[in-house]
């Protein structure tokens, strides 16, 4: 072999060298970019990320809820911001560094007064070991029971007084059956009164007694058929009382019920196929508008599950505001368009107004979109 052919082939071996060793060094810092990333994503560990608070008094104060989390990363972190999505939740939060396998809280404080009805409102947290921001849920049904309580003390029709001159009987699935609820029926008067039926719709019974003796109180049990009735959101019903009272032989009385679909809670895999919504803007403000003026506004609806999302139902809780979609399901890891279509009308003043969205999330199968606007006189 001859010594320039010698040179050539250790000049050769000699960038091989180089090469392999300048890939090596770029595989090693690329892993190392890896770990750094994932660890940055996977620092936070919540033991809920949503809480339920049921149903409030609208008059009992605020309540709070403490999402507690723990620090599963190698370095120390630190909640840099929590926003809350709507001024009637106040959130406070672990302020020093969170050391590694340590527990860190958010306190999520909700003020129900002046806020009946259904609501649903989220808290963002920034940290310094996270990329994008965490957000948590809380939720839950504000009623003004004190109101009820009065109309509940103060409703006689003749000889006989209620508990209410309405039986609210609370949610009811159209999925499942529901089980009947009791309400208290009284005679004031000295003499037996004698139940001769009841008139209600098909998808109502009741069962009351025969009869009340002077002084004598007793219970209606009234059940209320989902599967019969059908439909999503908040109904109302009438039904007759008939006795054989002289002062008051029919008493017509009101059934309400909150229609949703029953879902199993879903565990494991289950859980992490299901389908999710996410509303952005779930809280929409129109600003000032002029009375008789309309407003359209579209929201993005995305679907962060793994399966097909279904929009069951649309259910406004006005006559002047309409809510559309695009199409009635959302594919996995796709953006649905829900448009709103606000009318002032004759209306002044601040409005207050809300689109119910039901769903087949199972975890949050009934979201709700608030919009405001002050409207102003021409």
């Amino acid at each position: 072999m001859t010594f320039a052919k010698k040179t050539l082939e250790a000049k050769l071996l000699s960038s091989f060298e180089v090469d392999f060793m300048n890939f090596f060094r770029i595989l090693i810092l690329v892993f190392l970019v890896y770990e750094a990333t994932g660890q940055r994503t996977e620092v936070v560990s919540f033991e809920e990320k949503s809480w339920d608070f049921g149903t409030i008094r609208e008059q009992g104060g605020s309540v709070e809820h403490e999402f507690r989390f723990r620090n599963t990363g190698l370095d120390p972190l630190t909640i840099v911001n929590v926003e809350a999505s709507c001024g009637c939740t106040t959130p406070e939060w672990t302020r020093t560094p969170v050391p590694p396998g340590a527990q860190g809280f958010v306190r999520a404080q909700f003020e129900p007064k002046g806020r009946p009805g259904y609501f649903s409102k989220t808290i963002s947290i920034t940290t310094d070991r996270t990329q994008n921001a965490i957000v948590l849920q809380i939720k839950g049904n504000v009623v003004d029971t004190d109101r009820t309580a009065r109309e509940a003390h103060n409703y006689t029709a003749g000889s006989l007084s209620f508990t209410s001159s309405i039986f609210n009987v609370g949610k009811v699935y159209n999925n499942q059956d529901t089980p009947a609820k009791a309400f208290s029926v009284r005679n004031n008067s000295n003499n037996t009164i004698q139940f001769h039926g009841i008139v209600t719709p098909a998808f109502i019974s009741i069962k009351s007694p025969q009869k009340l003796g002077a002084q004598e109180s007793g219970q209606l049990m009234v059940t209320y058929d989902g599967r019969k009735k059908g439909g999503y959101g908040f109904r109302s019903d009438q039904i007759i009382l008939q006795t054989d009272d002289p002062q008051h032989p029919e008493i017509h009385l009101t059934v309400y019920a909150t229609l949703e679909e029953f879902f199993p809670k879903p565990a494991g895999k289950e859980l992490d196929q299901a389908p999710k919504l996410t509303i952005s803007g779930a809280d929409l403000n129109l600003g000032t508008q002029r009375t008789g003026s309309v407003v359209s506004r579209e929201i993005l609806l995305r679907n962060t599950g793994k399966k097909s999302l279904e929009i069951r139902a649309l259910v406004p809780n006005c006559t002047c505001l309409t809510a559309m979609v695009d199409g009635p399901s959302i594919a996995a890891g796709g953006i649905g368009k829900l448009t709103l279509n606000f009318s002032a009308g004759e209306r002044t003043g601040r409005q207050n107004k809300s689109v119910l969205i039901y769903s087949n999330d199972p975890l949050n199968p009934v979201q709700r979109i608030t919009l405001t606007t002050l409207i102003s006189e021409n």
